[in-house]
């Protein structure tokens, strides 16, 4: 009986031994081959917002938007991904999914003034799309609120009143866009609004004025990236074309 029982408790530490063996085999080879593993968590796919902005700079609106939904998912009480969405959804022409997401955005309240004007801006510019002139004005009286120094809702509360063909009143918007612009001497950006005076002008019958006008119009358009002012210029020349003729007249 006596042998029988150290038989057994020698079979128990024989495998107790085993066991330790293969426990610290594995840690061992885990230790050194650490490098060499790749665990679940390095893998995982994470979204960012480095990645968003990599498909948005190569203008993969599609992968740019699946992605931010991912970060949306991931981060759903950061306002910056409602705002990617925003951003996304308008450059694939879905402008009331775009101005949801940017209610969602307005609703953190850590978010600046300057933040809250810009989405408001951007809010406006999805109404413009839509045709919803109202909205359009609206959005962007909201965001001069915010920031009575941000040049873009005058421009755009300025376009609004030209199509509504109020012209005297546009005035003032365009030259606060221009008082309110970086550098106006020297911003390539300033050749919107001087257009958009000479078009006034032009439409007031006032073509001295509206020469004044695209004469600077054409200076600055010398700035512009071509890719993206080509058809901008032409706009600017057939309109240059046309007050000279009344000129003359």
């Amino acid at each position: 009986m006596r042998l029988k029982n150290i038989k057994i408790r020698q079979f128990i530490i024989m495998i107790a031994a085993t066991l330790l063996g293969l426990i610290i085999g594995a840690g061992a080879f885990l230790f050194t081959n650490r490098s060499n593993i790749n665990f679940l968590s390095d893998t995982t796919h994470r979204p960012s917002t480095s990645t968003i902005e990599s498909y948005l700079d190569q203008g993969d609106y599609q992968k740019a938007y699946e992605e931010a939904l991912k970060y949306t998912s991931t981060h759903p009480n950061n306002p910056l991904s409602y705002k990617y969405l925003g951003s996304i959804l308008f450059n694939l022409g879905r402008y009331e999914e775009s101005n949801k997401n940017f209610e969602l955005a307005l609703q953190n309240k850590n978010l600046t003034l300057m933040e809250k004007a810009e989405i408001y801006y951007l809010m406006g510019r999805n109404s413009d799309y839509l045709r919803n002139y109202n909205q359009v004005l609206l959005y962007n009286q909201k965001a001069l609120e915010l920031n009575p120094k941000y040049s873009a809702p005058y421009h755009a509360i300025g376009l609004v009143l030209i199509k509504q063909k109020k012209y005297q009143e546009a005035i003032p918007f365009f030259e606060k866009t221009l008082a309110f612009m970086q550098n106006p001497e020297t911003n390539p950006q300033a050749v919107y609004p001087y257009y958009y005076l000479a078009k006034i002008y032009f439409e007031s019958k006032d073509y001295l004025k509206a020469k004044e006008m695209i004469d600077k119009a054409i200076k600055f358009a010398e700035g512009l990236n071509p890719a993206i002012a080509n058809v901008f210029i032409q706009m600017i020349q057939s309109l240059k074309l046309n007050i000279e003729e009344q000129l003359i007249n």
